[in-house]
């Protein structure tokens, strides 16, 4: 069973999307052949409150389980933020909780961001760390938004090392640099659908193991099959693809089987 660790539903402000709703992804995914996704609402990048818009993805006709399951995502600088969490874990079944500090306008070394961190992994959640939502080069030209460095993914790494973890929209380089980290904490993945090469994904194998590795595909912003195209023509053992496609998603977000 494929298990996309890393899809989107709603609209991008700045350009348009097809299958950008629930339905539009239900119908996007047997393209890769994925049988389960994790999705984020791409709202919660752009609406001051993040839970209004799990809400609204969770609300769409077209959203429909168990072929989507809801990932949430927390602004620790937003009021209520605490009751907020508390809801999309306990009430909305989100299986994990999304960081967006380039956007929400925080950083992962300030106190509000480690509370946060702590308490999602409280909560036996795993943190989805986000580099950023695009490649920088495809922003807007009035609303570029830098990458989270790499310095404060590590602080928080060595700050909170006991908890889960995955990078997500993070470059191979971006991984590397943070190894010593990774090894560090209890539980470290890394989501490779910012678009490695396959060569990239055989030298992660090789350096991190492939029980570190999880497929996603950044649907809609991303065509599902480049993604699995990687894994698929990576010179991997097919219980390492096994392991990518979906086994470490199981494991990762607790999705048992």
């Amino acid at each position: 069973m494929i298990v996309d660790a890393n899809a989107y539903c709603g609209r991008w402000p700045f350009r348009r999307l097809s299958f950008a709703d629930a339905s539009g992804l239900s119908a996007l995914l047997p393209r890769s052949g994925a049988s389960v996704a994790l999705v984020t609402p791409i709202a919660v990048a752009f609406y001051r409150d993040c839970l209004s818009a799990v809400e609204e993805m969770l609300e769409d006709p077209g959203w429909e389980t168990p072929l989507m399951l809801p990932i949430g995502a927390v602004n620790p600088c937003f009021p209520g933020w605490q009751q907020d969490l508390e809801t999309m874990a306990r009430d909305l079944g989100c299986l994990g909780i999304r960081l967006l500090p380039n956007y929400h306008g925080y950083q992962l070394c300030a106190e509000e961001a480690l509370a946060l961190v702590r308490t999602v992994h409280d909560l036996g959640l795993p943190v989805v760390i986000t580099m950023r939502m695009q490649d920088e080069r495809s922003h807007h030209w009035r609303m570029p938004v830098p990458a989270v460095p790499v310095d404060d993914v590590r602080f928080l790494l060595r700050e909170l090392p006991r908890g889960r973890y995955v990078l997500s929209n993070v470059s191979w380089y971006e991984v590397q640099a943070l190894r010593p980290e990774l090894d560090m904490v209890e539980e470290a993945a890394w989501e490779m659908s910012y678009k490695p090469p396959a060569s990239y994904l055989e030298q992660a194998v090789r350096m991190l193991g492939s029980e570190r590795v999880l497929y996603g595909s950044g649907a809609p912003l991303q065509y599902p099959e480049a993604a699995l195209l990687v894994v698929e023509q990576a010179r991997i053992s097919d219980d390492d693809k096994a392991r990518i496609l979906g086994g470490n998603a199981r494991r990762v977000f607790g999705l048992g089987g």
